[in-house]
């Protein structure tokens, strides 16, 4: 199933606004809040305009929703100006897409196991030091 919130992350990412979105897939604005809202999907020719302009892959779209990791009412901003709605929309939208990517890099990276760290440890201890 198409997920909306996928979208609209991209959306602020790329620092469109639905107007702007509309306007390059050639849909209108309410069609692409309704995308973001998941109240309907878009069109197999939609979600291959998307797929070009941002660069991804199609399946990207049907990602399971990730649970933010972030409070965003502990967030400071330098300046009344930048604590907007929007601004916070597009400051946890970049953090939540740096935390999938760290989970992923995370993901492939091995763990050797303890008893070579042990051993590492216990011999390095040993080694006369030199100075």
């Amino acid at each position: 199933m198409f997920n909306g919130d996928i979208l609209k992350q991209l959306r602020l990412l790329y620092g469109m606004t639905r107007k702007e979105l509309a306007t390059k897939l050639d849909i209108t604005e309410q069609a692409v809040w309704q995308f973001e809202k998941n109240e309907t999907s878009p069109k197999a020719s939609v979600k291959q305009k998307m797929t070009n302009l941002f660069g991804v892959r199609s399946d990207y779209f049907f990602q399971m929703n990730s649970i933010s990791n972030f409070d965003m009412t502990s967030v400071a901003f330098r300046n009344e100006a930048e604590n907007t709605r929007k601004a916070t929309d597009i400051q946890e939208a970049y953090l939540n897409t740096l935390d999938r990517l760290v989970i992923y890099l995370e993901s492939m990276v091995t763990i050797p196991n303890q008893k070579n760290y042990r051993f590492s440890r216990y011999y390095f201890s040993k080694r006369p030091r030199h100075c």
